[in-house]
């Protein structure tokens, strides 16, 4: 495949107008000024004009719920706990395999029209997520099963924690490793302690990453302090969650040496801003957390709390939300809200 004459945003994000770019067994072989000695070897897949077009790297989404496109806008106008407990976790509770395979294969095509071309998901049935996006789209993503825990039984002989187990046992590095498996906590508030150790044991014993909902919202904050003294970053900490390879969902509510502990543990956080402003959970503040020297990434969050797999929208949001936080017309900078 051979594009001519295409504006080129590389990876270093510095623009390149009218080059020449070739593909050969589906990997970029050729990028130039010219075109190429032995165009014909590229054109025999498709030779493309890219007048007025732009080629950049595609996207990651870092935190989504991918057959949650079957609730799409579902629960308009609530806020998270009462859109959780009064719409969401009632119609999870038909869901069933093949529900999943088809609304995450919709999610999949849904992202690669965004350009999204790797996904961290964390749901259940997760099998059936990863033989949609590995096997029959070759797409990859990071997959993990959200473990909820109320009860002061062991963890590790619920369903959910088996199943999450079993998961990372089978399906880590499936479809030529374009499946990563991964650990995953729901949240503090729909677990307990001696969950979060579990997990936190359970990827270190399969060397994988963890996946996990962070201060989305400030009730969630505020109750964690109350109910362990802490906020839920320096908890998750304290039980070694953020040990691991670890994308922390929304931190929207972080104080105070939250962003140090984020840092000193390399762990991803990954900002949602439709998601956080369609259910009123606040604004992260994504300048304080670069400054801190935290990773920031972006996530779509589900279309039910976000009604689109749009990445370009989300990261128009994400940077005019950082405006609205700081005061700041130029709080980021495109080359910024694209790295």
């Amino acid at each position: 495949m051979l594009f001519k004459k295409v504006d080129i945003l590389d990876e270093n994000f510095e623009l390149k107008p009218n080059m020449y770019l070739g593909t050969k067994d589906g990997r970029i072989d050729y990028i130039g000024e010219s075109c190429p000695d032995d165009a014909s070897s590229y054109e025999k897949d498709g030779c493309f004009d890219g007048k007025n077009l732009l080629l950049m790297p595609s996207f990651v989404n870092a935190h989504a719920h991918s057959a949650m496109t079957l609730m799409r806008g579902y629960g308009e106008g609530l806020q998270l706990q009462d859109w959780l407990n009064k719409r969401i976790f009632p119609f999870e509770d038909h869901l069933y395999d093949e529900a999943v395979y088809w609304a995450s294969m919709l999610a999949i095509a849904e992202s690669i029209a965004s350009g999204i071309v790797s996904t961290s998901d964390m749901y259940y049935f997760c099998s059936n997520t990863a033989r949609a996006a590995a096997a029959e789209s070759g797409v990859k993503m990071n997959i993990s099963r959200a473990v909820v825990h109320f009860d002061d039984s062991d963890p590790k002989e619920s369903y959910r924690f088996k199943d999450m187990v079993g998961f990372i046992r089978d399906y880590n590095g499936f479809a030529d490793g374009r499946v990563i498996a991964e650990a995953c906590l729901h949240a503090e508030y729909t677990s307990n302690p001696a969950t979060a150790i579990a997990i936190s044991e359970a990827a270190k014993e399969f060397g994988v990453g963890i996946h996990v909902h962070v201060s989305e919202t400030k009730s969630e904050h505020e109750e964690c302090k109350v109910r362990h003294g802490k906020t839920p970053a320096r908890y998750l900490y304290d039980l070694g969650l953020l040990d691991s390879r670890t994308v922390a969902a929304h931190c929207v509510w972080l104080e105070g040496e939250d962003f140090d502990l984020f840092r000193e543990k390399g762990v991803f956080a990954a900002s949602c801003p439709a998601s956080n402003m369609k259910l009123a959970s606040g604004i992260a503040d994504v300048v304080r957390m670069r400054e801190k020297g935290v990773h920031v990434a972006v996530g779509t969050d589900s279309v039910s709390s976000n009604n689109s797999l749009n990445f370009l929208e989300e990261i128009k949001l994400l940077s005019l939300a950082a405006n609205i936080k700081n005061g700041n017309p130029a709080a980021l900078s495109p080359k910024e809200v694209l790295m």
